[in-house]
């Protein structure tokens, strides 16, 4: 917790980029399969306010992945 909505402060930084590919697969998988949902749950604010921080970003925007892509492309990954 600290200031701003990402990471290392108010501007997205190379560990926010690190960090995306894993948030969103948790963020669409988890759901599906644990019915743990990660967005819009009261236990973690900040990561919809980092979630919402990135989505505002035009060029984080062009490059990530969508919540059908993530759901159905993990059980063959795991077997």
């Amino acid at each position: 917790k600290g200031p701003g909505r990402f990471f290392l402060g108010d501007q997205m930084s190379l560990v926010d980029c690190m960090y995306a590919p894993f948030l969103e697969r948790m963020a669409a998988s988890l759901p599906y399969y644990k019915a743990l949902p990660i967005r819009n749950n009261p236990k973690w604010p900040h990561v919809e306010l980092w979630f919402q921080a990135m989505e505002a970003k035009e060029n984080y925007r062009g490059i990530m992945s969508d919540y059908y892509t993530h759901c159905h492309d993990l059980p063959p990954q795991i077997g």
